[in-house]
């Protein structure tokens, strides 16, 4: 019996899952969206708690700029939560000296430092747009969705 569960094969950025329902300024972007969407359904998609906080915080933002109204975002939510993506189930203050050391190390905020720990901790791909957090997690050795 593996006591480690599932291979995990992707960390999902909240960057990406934002924009499943606000789109990319790119067609490159967009048709990675589209990618990371699909893969998302066939693989095991893990996520650090915050995910949810920084998805929530994002369309709310977006929703007091007009970008997009509640009744959309709620749909969304409905849609995101039967998605197969999971949040690490392991609490956050077991891992802060790890997250602050790579935050400090690639000049990362901590938030983002979570999404890095998770995906080299898991040896997962990991799906973002945010071009620091990419580079840093390729810097580490770990891969990044292209």
């Amino acid at each position: 019996m593996d006591r480690k569960g599932p291979q995990v094969n992707m960390v999902l950025d909240a960057s990406v899952a934002v924009s499943w329902l606000i789109k990319r300024p790119t067609a490159i972007e967009a048709d990675r969206a589209k990618r990371v969407a699909r893969e998302t359904l066939k693989t095991e998609t893990l996520v650090p708690m915050i995910w949810y906080a920084e998805i929530s915080n994002a369309l709310l933002v977006a929703e007091h700029k007009k970008v997009i109204a509640w009744a959309r975002i709620v749909d969304y939510f409905e849609r995101l939560e039967a998605m197969p993506i999971r949040a690490d189930n392991v609490l956050p203050l077991t891992r802060r000296e790890q997250v602050m050391a790579l935050a400090r190390q690639y000049g990362l905020s901590a938030y983002d430092a979570c999404y890095l720990e998770l995906a080299l901790r898991k040896e997962a791909v990991l799906a973002t747009f945010d071009v620091k957090l990419a580079t840093a997690m390729k810097n580490a050795g770990g891969k990044v969705f292209e």
